[in-house]
């Protein structure tokens, strides 16, 4: 018995912490969820891709059925068994899993969209080069072809000795009992095999005694609710007729369907809806402006998956239930495994000034900020800092000249200053509230970079655009020259005795192809790290790992990793709207600088990404597309 048959596979604003996935935009989604008796069953990707969960209503547990890296989806349940399709094999195949004996058994290996209803499983299969519909008795551990003509039957569904299925938009019925094929709906208007009929395009049809429902495209494009009697070979328009309505599932004499008919021009605003055969009325389920969908029933219950608790675009995060009986909205899944996975979003800042180029220490976020200056004049910058843990923000520099590009390491803050006429480099001490200057040099120093007790910087004292790499120790008060290769240097940062920074040796006079260079300062050697031949820029590293802005995307700026263990290299931002600067990095976290998603009068914001273990996944479903299974 099928309760759901759609798949849906798919900041210079304010400083923002942001953690979010990689590789994948929707991961913490809830997809598909079915439900039988005090069960409900859905695919989740919270893992960094789809596994099957289940929810026990009665003792309000929550139970993880696959845990396999592939991909499961498109659950089904009936009694104490589980239905899917699993691609673990390569391809997608049946399996399912008995709740009560906790085993899993492979029921078929060219199967997808399975329903299950009592001991009767049925799917569709591409063993012949076309997709039929095959059914297994468990109780025999026979298979049976069901379909065998060279058309395409798909979207099985079935309740006791019936099976329903889409074929060319057309519904069709087997009756098992009699071993009779009935054609239930008239051939659809793209396809009406010489016969002059013209009825609506099928989807998804879903069986429950007598009544079967489906989602039905007409020839002037309005999208319904049909039900199809088949004691009565009747059929009726459920809901309204242009209500853009998808999606139906029918328990006895109660249909439930997404509606979109309040959604405002260009909104997506999707609500649950339910109409009662036995009295004729139609209830609005869910009210809230979010988009709903995928419903499914069972006695008093209806779930559906949820998007007001969505973190990213497009994301069904959550499986809400409702009881007919008590009028009552339960939120079956929190928001706690997409915070593992994608992080959670908060607003640190109010002003509507530019906040840029941050950099991460522990709990410490440091940025260069302009809300007490003129940022286009380059008036007045200052250096302020947040602390995570204890939610406070603090200014560093109240000096009125200009105050940019810090870095922070422990209790030690660095920033480049103009405060005497050229830029020098300035250090802060947390912990005694102590300013001191590091460089004293006529020319200007900048982009300063600190590590323990070593400071790197820019430094043009040899002659511009000449920018050499130096650097300094605060435990021995002794500098020294880094890079002497008499091209133009950029962006150093140092960890431990490794300096990472962006190098123009192999450019050419159209500032194209910048390079990352890495010296380790315990070897003496220097090591070229990306060789693209577009650029790549603003390096940071933190341990084994270099991150950097890079444009080999035409069009586009994106935020690049390099393992230096593995020798691997990752691409970090997937969204492809908005330029990603100014990267760094402390353990698991990367922040950077962005231009997406500007409110009025905001300029650019701190953006922030937790890797973790994701990073080794970079699994995801297809995404930006809608299928209909």
């Amino acid at each position: 018995m099928k309760v759901n048959k759609r798949t849906a596979v798919c900041f210079g604003i304010l400083l923002v912490i942001f953690l979010m996935t990689i590789g994948n935009a929707t991961a913490g989604s809830e997809r598909n969820s079915v439900i039988y008796e005090d069960r409900i069953v859905w695919q989740d990707d919270s893992n960094g891709n789809w596994d099957i969960q289940m929810y026990n209503i009665s003792t309000s547990t929550e139970i993880q059925i696959t845990n396999d890296e592939t991909e499961q989806q498109n659950p089904d349940i009936y009694g104490d068994r589980i239905v899917w399709q699993d691609n673990s094999s390569g391809n997608w195949d049946i399996q399912m899993y008995d709740i009560s004996s906790q085993t899993e058994t492979r029921i078929t290996t060219n199967g997808s969209n399975p329903a299950i209803y009592s001991d009767k499983i049925v799917w569709q299969d591409s063993r012949n080069g076309n997709q039929d519909i095959y059914m297994y008795d468990i109780s025999t551990s026979t298979e049976t072809q069901i379909t065998h003509n060279l058309s395409d039957q798909s979207n099985p569904d079935i309740y006791a000795d019936r099976i329903v299925w889409v074929e060319d938009g057309t519904l069709y019925m087997y009756n098992i009992s009699t071993s009779t094929e009935t054609r239930i709906t008239s051939y659809f208007w793209g396809s009406d095999h010489g016969s002059g009929e013209a009825g609506d395009l099928n989807h998804a049809p879903f069986i429950y005694g007598d009544r079967v429902v489906s989602s039905a495209e007409t020839v002037t494009g309005n999208y319904l609710i049909k039900l199809y009697d088949l004691s009565t070979s009747t059929e009726q328009v459920i809901g309204e007729y242009d209500a853009d309505s998808n999606n139906p599932a029918i328990y006895g004499n109660r249909i439930v369907w997404e509606d979109g008919r309040k959604a405002a021009p260009g909104y997506w605003n999707r609500d649950i809806y339910m109409y009662d055969l036995s009295t004729s009325r139609e209830t609005q389920i869910t009210t809230n402006e979010s988009s709903q969908g995928d419903p499914a029933i069972y006695g008093n219950r209806v779930v559906w998956t949820d998007e007001r608790n969505a973190i990213t675009y497009n994301d069904m995060s959550d499986i809400y239930m409702y009881d007919l009986s008590t009028a009552k909205e339960t939120r079956i899944t929190t928001v706690e495994e997409e915070q593992l996975a994608q992080g959670t979003e908060t607003r640190i800042t109010t002003s509507k000034a530019e906040q840029e180029y941050p950099a991460i220490y522990g709990d410490r976020i440091v940025w260069r900020d302009w809300r007490n200056g003129n940022q286009h004049d380059f008036i007045n910058g200052d250096i302020y800092m947040y602390n995570i843990s204890t939610s406070t923000e603090t200014q560093i520099t109240t000096n009125k000249s200009c105050q940019v590009n810090p870095d922070i390491y422990g209790d030690r803050i660095v920033w480049t200053d103009d405060r005497n006429g050229n830029w020098d480099i300035y250090m802060y001490n947390l912990s005694t509230s102590r300013e001191t200057q590091i460089t004293t040099n006529n020319s200007d120093q900048f982009d300063p970079s600190i590590y323990g007790d070593r400071v790197v910087w820019l430094d043009q004292r040899n002659g511009y655009p000449n920018n050499d790499i130096y650097m300094y120790d605060l435990s021995t008060h002794k500098e020294t020259q880094i890079t002497t290769n008499g091209s133009n240097q950029q962006s150093p940062k140092i960890y431990g005795d490794m300096i990472v920074w962006e190098d123009w040796r192999n450019g050419d006079d159209y500032n194209i192809n910048s390079d990352i260079y890495m010296y380790d300062l315990s070897t003496s050697r220097e090591t070229q790290i990306t060789t693209d031949g577009s650029y790549q820029g603003e390096p940071a590293i933190y341990r084994d790992r270099i991150v950097w802005t890079d444009q080999r995307r035409l069009g586009g700026w994106d935020i690049y990793m390099y393992n230096l263990s593995t020798s691997t290299e990752t691409r970090i931002t997937a969204r492809e709207d908005g330029d990603k600067h100014a990267p760094a990095i402390y353990e698991d976290r990367i922040v950077w600088y962005e231009n997406r998603n500007l409110n009025v009068g905001e300029l650019g914001g701190i953006f922030t990404c937790t890797i973790s273990l994701l990073i080794l996944k970079l699994k995801s479903p297809p995404a930006g597309q809608r299928i209909i299974l």
